[in-house]
């Protein structure tokens, strides 16, 4: 399994992400600044609790936001049998990230992230992921990466633009 996440992380952090089946969301802006913890839902609290803990490289912290068993998908979906596997997996990622945007939807939430250079290297400055959350109970029992829409016709892949 740590073979196959390894593999996943590898293959995110070269690829940049693809693709055009998503809704839009949040690639190319700077991050926005969060709003008071007051005004975000629980779901919204969580994404941002688990990437500040990540961003911080507080693996055991960002572990305990996932719940035993949740489903992570990159390449291919794994399972975050034990907290280990969760420290695991948060310890693997290559960037560090801004959060963008957040939409809820109806059973997830989707967030944007601006790529920035984690601890290990390997990471697309500028680049950007979004990630489709299902949170229950204030855990993050799936966490899916979806590949970024491609640039609408006549603008440049790297022409900022929101997907929202």
């Amino acid at each position: 399994m740590r073979a196959a996440l390894a593999l996943a992380l590898v293959l995110l952090a070269v690829s940049g992400c693809g693709g055009e089946d998503e809704p839009r969301l949040g690639e190319g802006r700077d991050a926005a600044p969060a709003p008071p913890a007051a005004a975000q839902s629980a779901d919204e609290r969580v994404i941002r609790e688990w990437n500040t803990a990540v961003n911080l490289g507080e693996y055991e912290r960002a572990a305990d936001l996932f719940e035993r068993g949740a489903a992570v998908e990159q390449v291919e979906e794994i399972e975050l049998a034990t907290r280990a596997d969760a420290i695991a997996f948060n310890r693997s990622l290559p960037c560090r990230s801004d959060v963008t945007d957040i939409k809820e939807e109806s059973s997830s939430t989707l967030a944007a992230f601006s790529l920035r250079e984690g601890r290990t290297g390997g990471c697309e400055e500028g680049g950007n992921a979004r990630v489709r959350f299902v949170i229950r109970d204030g855990l993050i029992r799936e966490w899916r990466q979806l590949s970024s829409p491609a640039a609408p016709p006549g603008e440049t892949a790297a022409a900022p633009r929101r997907l929202l």
